[in-house]
């Protein structure tokens, strides 16, 4: 299973010979009540519109169908996910005039963030950096200008990356 934001995550199962089509159930606890969540052809599924932060079970069937006949197989393996934490921005330290460092609050789960920045709070964010560290030194800016800055949580897993909504900063001036 695979966060692709904090609010998505995506699961994947086995292909079942003879099946015509899936169905994917949900719950907030592995032994809980099981929701359904939609009907699939392929073998992957991407949930949208889950919470961040928050831990997910899933169990898929197969379902054979033959005219007007439908045939279920059992219920898979109870599989679990989570979605990621919103990052955020805890304290912004000025090291020079052109120089300011971004203190980022961890995200449990994650391997990593991505820093945005802007010239302007609406405006278009540029992605400056990528670090697994909790800080982030920006020494390519300009004495005097505002910045804003946007924090990025992800969490790299094979080939995939997981990313999760940005959260906004105060702009920044020096």
């Amino acid at each position: 299973m695979t966060s692709y934001s904090g609010e998505k995550l995506k699961v994947k199962w086995g292909k079942v010979t003879g099946a015509s089509y899936y169905q994917l159930y949900r719950s907030t606890s592995k032994n809980g009540t099981y929701s359904y969540v939609a009907t699939v052809k392929g073998k992957e599924y991407t949930d949208s519109s889950l919470k961040t932060g928050k831990s997910y079970y899933y169990k898929v069937r197969a379902v054979n169908k033959t005219g007007r006949v439908k045939g279920y197989s059992s219920y898979s393996k109870v599989v679990s996910g989570s979605t990621l934490q919103t990052a955020s921005i805890n304290k912004v330290y000025s090291y020079t005039s052109t120089q300011i460092k971004l203190q980022i609050k961890t995200v449990k789960g994650a391997s990593g963030y991505q820093i945005y920045r802007s010239a302007s709070k609406n405006g278009n964010y540029q992605k400056v950096a990528e670090t697994s560290s909790a800080t982030y030194l920006d020494k390519k800016r300009s004495a005097g200008k505002t910045y804003y800055y946007k924090v990025r949580a992800i969490k790299s897993r094979r080939a995939e990356q997981d990313m999760v909504p940005f959260q906004e900063l105060s702009p920044v001036v020096h």
